[in-house]
């Protein structure tokens, strides 16, 4: 046996046994020991050896197909690893570390069991914890009847619809990518009454029954209403012979009404035909037309955008397919449609209403992660609110509610009101100071119009941070705001207009500075940061990590969509790169080198809770040697690698250098 074969196999037998140790000492309680020995079987599987996977590949198999069976195993065998390197950390209560091996481990295997190890982390938010059981839910093999009891249960679903919407919105990019002009849409299709030909529409009575809407909008001017409303006919007949009701409605300019009448008239299906002016505002319809189908209680709103080559025959295709999307049989249904939308959340009153304030918020702060309209319940809880307000002026109680508040993006009611307890003609002081930078804005934004956040801090003098809507003559614009307390009274320390979409505001760091949120329509979720009253710190791939300031950056020196990423550390402050930073700068300066070897020390110390590991830094020394003409060396590299999620890229460098003239 040759000798490098021989080799390989002695190191892929003491991988194994590395990881048969490191189970055998969790078994144990020595989770730092199963951690150290589940890391030695990982460093030790490092390289992937196709023909150490295959033990006796099956007689005809082409070579290609051979590679894949055996990059299957190798992938098997690592996700074993770095789930049982999960296991150890999360003994260790190391929740970030453990949900980083983890992830990596289920993009190998998908496996519910995966999802749910990580759904217990004690770390974790409403919101970060439904998401991770949504994926064991979706995963092949999950209990689905357990799980979906789980969810319900969790207090984060207002309505069964509201969790079938939930799954709706992480189901829908593999229905985007058989239809990539298609777009489900935030937020609910409102409730409201209409005048059409086919009857008052009256969506809440619809949503109430279990129904479905679909809505169509022309391109003006009508041109291509006749095919278009006929390539709705087959899959809407077949639609109604489900036991819910199901409208459709098209909603024409006046002008249009006669002409659009006419044509309904010939279809082989009813519809109601309105006047587009009667419609409200908050349905939020586009000017070149559309399709709409809405369903799981106005929750899930998926929108087919009509342009006028759009023909009837690919709208029945895109149609049928939304259908097929939303009466999946491998979600679990309920006996009748209207059982859907009975709600099964409510807020429960108690003679103590400081109390029944608390746990309210806390209510309100789970079902917030979910996808359900709360407008009713944010009411309810400014009437209590209120009610407190009146029956106190302590400023102290003002600042406790007004820190619990904090919890919600929405209640922007509730906070005003808590708000006016803290401060003298506060919320005129600040409309003042808000029309001095722009005179449009008439007001405050009415409730439940725009995001509104809001954080008090805990060290003195106390500070309340705000990201707030104003009206304007032409909509709405926010402001980021911080007032301070003196003791009697508040004032307004910093003013600035948030031009981009607001996100949410919290303090930062041991001198609390204001980090504002914000996200823009071009992949930027980032914050601004406030300190003294001015922004000193602005980064559209910034983020706070376990109360840090860090830079979220791809850890490869080629783009690569969802790729790993390191977080840049100290960015307020001067401080040595590390040797990953060095690499990625010397690659882009053509150093490639200087690059290679600082890659190679970048993997002898890999930040623990980013998500990059040694995979990473292979795939970066396998691109610098290539730069550098080594190909040999950088080809050994690329064959190396077969358990990473950009694998299409490592098989791209090793079809340029295996092409390339020799």
């Amino acid at each position: 046996m040759n000798s490098l074969v021989l080799l390989a196999l002695l190191v892929q037998a003491s991988a194994d046994t590395a990881h048969e140790k490191a189970r055998q000492k969790l078994e144990a309680s020595d989770a730092a020991g199963a951690e150290a020995a589940a890391r030695d079987a990982l460093a030790l599987s490092l390289n992937f050896r196709p023909e150490l996977e295959l033990e006796l590949p099956p007689k005809g198999l082409l070579f290609e197909d051979m590679i894949q069976e055996a990059r299957e195993t190798y992938r098997e065998r690592r996700a074993a690893y770095f789930r049982t390197l999960g296991n150890a950390l999360a003994a260790q209560e190391e929740w970030r570390a453990s949900r980083k091996a983890y992830r990596r481990a289920a993009k190998m295997q998908s496996d519910p069991e995966i999802f749910l190890l990580m759904a217990d982390d004690e770390d974790l938010d409403s919101g970060e914890r439904v998401a991770l059981v949504l994926d064991a839910y979706l995963s092949p093999g999950a209990d689905r009847i357990g799980l979906e009891e789980r969810l319900l249960e969790s207090g984060l679903f207002r309505s069964r619809n509201a969790l079938k919407a939930s799954l709706d919105a992480r189901r829908f990019p593999e229905l985007q990518s058989k239809f990539p002009d298609l777009e489900l849409l935030p937020g609910a299709f409102p409730s409201f009454q209409v005048v059409t030909d086919a009857g008052n529409l009256k969506t809440g009575e619809l949503y109430a029954l279990g129904g479905r809407l679909l809505v169509y909008v022309p391109v003006e001017g009508c041109g291509y209403c006749s095919e278009q409303l006929d390539g709705l006919t087959v899959p809407v007949v077949e639609a109604r012979k489900r036991d819910a009701p199901f409208f459709v409605a098209a909603f024409v300019p006046e002008l249009e009404l006669p002409n659009t009448r006419r044509i309904v008239r010939l279809l082989a299906m009813e519809v109601g035909v309105g006047r587009l002016a009667g419609l409200p505002p908050s349905v939020g319809f586009y000017g070149d037309g559309e399709i709409r189908v809405v369903a799981r209680g106005g929750m899930t709103q998926i929108r087919i955008p009509m342009y006028p080559d759009l023909r009837a025959s690919e709208i029945r295709r895109r149609v049928e397919a939304i259908f097929q999307f939303l009466d999946d049989p491998d979600l679990l249904t309920e006996e009748k449609p209207e059982q859907a939308s009975v709600p099964i959340v409510t807020l429960e009153r108690q003679v103590n209403e400081q109390r029944a304030l608390y746990e309210w918020i806390d209510q309100l702060e789970k079902l917030e992660a979910g996808p359900a309209p709360l407008d009713d319940l944010y009411e309810q809880l400014r009437r209590l609110a209120q009610r407190i307000a009146r029956g106190s002026r302590s400023r102290d109680l003002g600042f406790e509610v007004m820190a619990a508040l904090g919890k919600l993006e929405g209640a922007s009611a509730s906070k005003t009101r808590t708000l006016a307890l803290l401060g003298t003609d506060i919320g005129d002081r600040i409309l003042e100071e808000v029309q001095k930078i722009d005179a449009s804005v008439r007001r405050t934004a009415p409730s439940g119009r725009g995001s509104s956040f809001v954080h008090v801090t805990e060290s003195k003098p106390r500070q309340v941070l705000l990201q707030r809507p104003f009206q304007t003559s032409d909509g709405l614009r926010h402001f980021n705001i911080v007032l301070e307390d003196d003791g009697q009274d508040l004032k307004l320390v910093f003013l600035a207009p948030e031009d981009d979409i607001p996100r949410g505001v919290e303090a930062v760091g041991a001198d609390d500075d204001a980090a504002f949120y914000y996200a823009t329509g071009e992949d930027c979720s980032g914050l601004r940061l406030v300190r003294g009253g001015e922004v000193v710190y602005e980064n559209c791939a910034a983020a706070v990590l376990d109360g840090e300031l860090v830079e979220v950056r791809s850890a490869l020196v080629d783009p690569f969509p969802d790729g790993p990423v390191y977080f840049r550390r100290n960015v307020l402050f001067e401080h040595e790169d590390t040797a990953l930073e060095r690499g990625l700068q010397l690659f882009e300066l053509g150093d490639f080198g200087g690059a290679v070897a600082a890659f190679e020390e970048a993997a002898e110390n890999i930040d623990p809770v980013a998500p990059y590991d040694a995979s990473d830094l292979v795939y970066n020394t396998a691109r610098s040697l290539e730069a550098q003409g080594k190909r040999r060396e950088a080809l050994a590299l690329y064959r190396s690698l077969g358990d990473v999620g950009y694998q299409s890229l490592v098989d791209e460098g090793a079809g340029r250098i295996e092409g390339a003239p020799r």
